[in-house]
């Protein structure tokens, strides 16, 4: 359940491995002003759940990301060690009641996922998605927005019901077919997803079919008002669910 545009990378040297951008926290590093200072700082980021040690586990899980062209491309062992990394974070996740969090909300890109459907892995590249994919939540209104961006634009609202502090119930409710077509969900469109791991900067959610996501936030203010969940025609559900890649 997430357009801005992105510079293109510039192309790979042969035998080099592809790049995407590196995932910078916002975090100010301070100097120690004396070499007790710099113990007592190492000590406390040598503490689990410290800001020290999240920011460590981030460029673990980041620099494992880079270049996977959001997992694409991630072999077996390259997707144990993401979710190796991942589940090092989690152990940190400072808001495990995360649906009360307020760094929930807002408009978060995805970086990586195991789930095929969403990749569209096991299709030609040219009917993958290029442009970046986002997920709105709104966990006031308890409501959600996966989108797509080039080449097709399409999107899917869906309202959420929680069944712990971090789990939430997905019924899709509109699909949008190439950014314009608004057709409703079946009822058969649901799923759950558990947020593991949010801040400020970084969300991680496992899904019910036991696919992991890794998001940044792009938009904190971001809300999905009435406009977005309005009725669609009623299509057969084969083909919107064959239409839009589902976050689950």
């Amino acid at each position: 359940m997430n357009a801005l545009s992105q510079p293109q990378a510039a192309a790979p040297r042969a035998g080099s491995r592809r790049r995407t951008a590196r995932f910078t926290t916002r975090a100010a590093v301070a100097t120690p002003s004396t070499p007790l200072d710099a113990l007592a700082d190492a000590l406390r980021n040598l503490l689990p759940g410290s800001a020290g040690a999240r920011v460590t586990a981030k460029a673990a899980l980041f620099e494992a990301i880079e270049g996977l062209q959001r997992g694409v491309t991630a072999s077996p062992e390259q997707q144990a060690e993401v979710d190796a990394c991942a589940r090092a974070l989690e152990r940190l996740n400072p808001n495990p009641a995360s649906l009360k969090a307020g760094c929930i909300n807002g408009r978060w890109e995805l970086m990586y996922t195991t789930s095929v459907s969403i990749l569209g892995s096991t299709r030609p590249p040219f009917l993958r998605p290029l442009g970046p994919i986002y997920q709105t939540i709104d966990a006031r209104r308890l409501r959600a927005k996966n989108q797509e961006t080039s080449p097709f634009f399409s999107s899917v609202t869906a309202e959420l019901t929680p069944t712990s502090k971090s789990g939430v119930n997905v019924q899709f409710k509109t699909f949008r077919l190439l950014g314009f077509i608004p057709v409703t969900a079946p009822e058969a469109a649901k799923g759950s997803l558990d947020t593991t791991y949010v801040d400020s900067e970084v969300r991680i959610s496992r899904g019910n079919k036991a696919n992991l996501f890794v998001l940044v936030q792009r938009d904190p203010d971001a809300e999905l008002d009435d406009d977005e969940f309005e009725t669609g025609f009623a299509f057969g559900s084969k083909l919107t669910e064959k239409s839009v890649r589902e976050f689950r």
